[in-house]
């Protein structure tokens, strides 16, 4: 998932609950980088690495988003 404006993608580090999603020089080796979206019932993206989904901390403008087991397990 690439940023149009900065040209950065979006990567989470790891595999822990609430790692920070943040912008990072593109590379197709960082697996931490691969994303994909599930329609299913609730639609969520997820990382393909940590099989994890994003959320926001909290509702409003700013709020960091993080990943976290998804509330419906990815395919």
């Amino acid at each position: 998932m690439r940023n149009v404006n900065s040209g950065k993608c979006l990567i989470v580090r790891g595999s822990a609950n609430d790692a920070r999603a943040v912008q990072y020089p593109c590379n197709a080796i960082y697996t931490d980088q691969h994303w994909s979206f599930d329609w299913r019932e609730v639609g969520q993206l997820y990382n393909r690495n940590s099989g994890k989904c994003l959320y926001p901390l909290w509702v409003g403008n700013e709020a960091p988003v993080v990943q976290q087991t998804c509330k419906v397990s990815p395919p």
